[in-house]
């Protein structure tokens, strides 16, 4: 509750408040406590996950770039289009075939 009072300027006891009226687990004599240090580690948690996951999203791209630039290579070097475009027609030995 602290870490959401202070992302969008409201008082914790108003975040609380709002726990124990709206609250679909919320039952007479129950109270709600926050684990701080459960919350933190969660929230370090999420962020050390971010930064794998934009890590492996960095990876991913640099191989893309790779393998787009050695596409682009071959296509000057054997002058052949090798990413066909989605509208440009089949060539002659790719048609079906059918079995006799």
């Amino acid at each position: 509750a602290v870490e959401i009072s202070k992302l969008f300027d409201i008082q914790v006891t108003l975040i609380y408040r709002w726990i124990h009226r709206y609250s679909t687990y919320n039952k007479k004599s129950v109270i709600l406590v926050e684990m701080k240090d459960s919350a933190k580690q969660k929230l370090k948690d999420y962020e050390k996950r971010i930064a794998d996951l934009e890590r492996i999203v960095g990876q991913k791209q640099l191989n893309i770039d790779f393998l787009e630039k050695m596409i682009e290579l071959a296509e000057e070097e054997y002058s052949v289009d090798i990413k066909k475009k989605v509208n440009t027609p089949l060539s002659p030995g790719s048609g079906k075939t059918s079995l006799q």
